[in-house]
């Protein structure tokens, strides 16, 4: 700078009148040195490079700091950064510097730090990052409590009191582990700063909620069973403060009436579950079939119906157990009673079965007699004998005929007119009997007849048809004919005059002979009988 350009400076300054003063002593200073031959006055203004100042005013910079991520930034007269253990900065200028650390995680930050490097003179700056640590506290009011902690570190506790020193700085979280019978505290989070404290709590309260039961019978009683249990009864009953879990309600029966099934529910913490039992009325449906339109019947049970004919019904019917009656018909057999139970809209099904009335009636002859074609007998009367003949033989005379026919007649009128005949079966007992067998045929008669009159010549007409056939026995017994279409007709309004028996066979040259037992005999179970099986309509 040149000494004009000096003096142009000094004179410049002293426009402003409020600081001439401190200019003219500023100015006074300069001029000195200018003049006076101060070092500071060689300065060579016409040269291309300047000369180094022998007497420039410079120090050294030092940081030291305990960890090797560590970065800080000096700002002074001049701006440095630098990073590591272990930093220096040689011919910085002096003046004021101030040094910034830049955060490491997990660490403290060292606090910045401001000093003054003077000439030829060192400062030091020492950076210490400490861990950032803090203490985690927990509290519980149940001393089974047990909760994990996660966050920059992870840790696990229990009862009910817990703390960890020197946890790491950062955001953690608190998690309870249920208990049973107890609401569980709600997760929490909180940070934790350095050598701060968080305090996490956690307040295990007794789970419990409310039962309520409905029904629609005062008479109900029932019993609740699950983490407590319970009993009630009546149409409206409840419980708070039951303890949460699953409960299962069973209903007691009530006469007369379906129980309500079980049910199952889950009570939750400040919940309320709610059981409804519905009592119906026990009823179902009860059913009589016949095969007879006249019937007639009484029911009886926890209740009493009256029915008749061939199909009846009746619904809603209390439960229980039904005895059914039914009343005689005649002619017809009367069903058995029958009992039965009734369930819960069941079904019960009585059947009665009128089967008409099977009738047996054991006849004995009303008039039995045999006649003899014999010449010398045709006109004789056989008919107040124990005995009458079959007899089939013709000796070869001519006019000699020896054949023998036997009548008989039963009073059939003890059987109800128009009644259904089911079997018949004409009865004989064979005392004398041929060493050979015979066929013997039964016709029915067509006119009336006098077993004290009857005689070969005056016999009565008999029907063309045959009957029935029967075989002679090889020893005496009994003979069988089936001659129900007969007595069926006879039963029917048919005039009634009994049947003739005779040898299919007559006039054999061989004398055939079988001699019966009449009503005449003294032995009644011997004599002619008619057994008839029938039904009346």
């Amino acid at each position: 700078m040149s000494k004009m350009m000096v003096i142009k400076w000094i004179l410049d300054g002293t426009k402003d009148k409020k600081k001439l003063a401190a200019w003219l002593i500023t100015a006074a200073t300069v001029l000195f040195l200018i003049f006076a031959g101060s070092p500071f006055a060689n300065i060579n203004t016409n040269t291309a490079s300047a000369q180094t100042n022998p007497y420039a005013s410079v120090g050294t910079l030092v940081v030291n700091t305990n960890n090797t991520a560590a970065n800080f930034t000096l700002t002074g007269p001049a701006t440095y950064s630098g990073n590591g253990t272990s930093w220096s900065q040689a011919d910085a200028p002096i003046g004021t510097y101030t040094i910034t650390f830049d955060p490491i995680p997990g660490y403290d930050t060292p606090p910045g730090d401001t000093q003054t490097l003077v000439n030829g003179g060192t400062i030091t700056f020492t950076g210490l990052y400490n861990l950032s640590v803090g203490t985690i506290t927990v509290t519980t009011n149940n001393s089974a409590a047990t909760f994990t902690v996660t966050g920059p570190a992870t840790y696990t506790g229990s009862g009910t009191s817990w703390s960890q020193a020197d946890a790491p700085a950062g955001i953690y979280t608190i998690t309870f582990v249920p208990i049973p019978g107890y609401d569980t505290p709600a997760s929490d989070t909180q940070t934790l700063v350095s050598k701060g404290t968080i305090a996490f709590t956690g307040t295990y309260n007794l789970s419990v909620g409310t039962i309520t039961v409905t029904t629609n019978n005062s008479a109900a009683t029932f019993n609740i069973t699950g983490p407590a249990t319970y009993t009630g009864s009546g149409t409206s009953w409840s419980q708070s403060n039951a303890p949460i879990g699953t409960y299962t309600i069973t209903y007691d029966p009530v006469s007369g009436y379906d129980t309500p099934p079980s049910d199952t529910q889950t009570l939750v913490s400040k919940g309320t579950i709610a059981f409804t039992g519905t009592y119906n009325l026990s009823v179902g449906t009860i059913t009589v079939t016949t095969n007879n339109s006249a019937a007639t019947f009484t029911i009886t049970g926890p209740a009493t119906y009256t029915g008749s004919g061939i199909s009846w019904s009746q619904s809603n019917a209390p439960i229980g157990t039904y005895t059914i009656t039914f009343d005689p018909i005649p002619g017809y057999d009367t069903p058995a009673s029958d009992t039965q139970t009734l369930t819960s809209k069941g079904t019960i099904a009585f059947t009665g079965t009128y089967n008409k009335t099977i009738y047996t009636v054991k006849l004995q002859s009303l008039a039995d007699a045999y006649i003899s074609q014999f010449k010398q007998e045709n006109n004789i009367n056989y008919g107040t004998i124990i005995t009458m003949n079959v007899q089939s033989f013709s000796p070869g005379v001519s006019g000699n005929l020896k054949n023998e026919r036997s009548f008989v007649k039963f009073n059939t009128s003890s059987i109800p007119a128009g009644s259904t005949i089911l079997s018949t079966a004409l009865q004989l007992y064979a005392m004398n009997v041929s060493n050979s067998t015979r066929n013997y045929k039964v016709q029915r008669v067509g006119q009336n007849w006098d077993e004290t009159t009857i005689t070969w010549n005056n016999m009565p007409s008999v029907a063309s048809s045959v009957t029935a056939f029967a075989n002679t026995p090889l020893s005496p017994g009994w003979m069988s004919w089936t001659v129900t279409p007969d007595v069926q007709a006879w039963v029917s309004g048919n005039y009634n005059y009994g049947w003739q028996i005779s040898d299919q066979s007559e006039n054999s040259s061989t004398q055939y002979t079988t001699t019966f037992y009449t009503r005449e005999y003294s032995d009644t179970s011997l004599r002619p009988t008619l057994v008839v099986q029938y039904t009346v309509v």
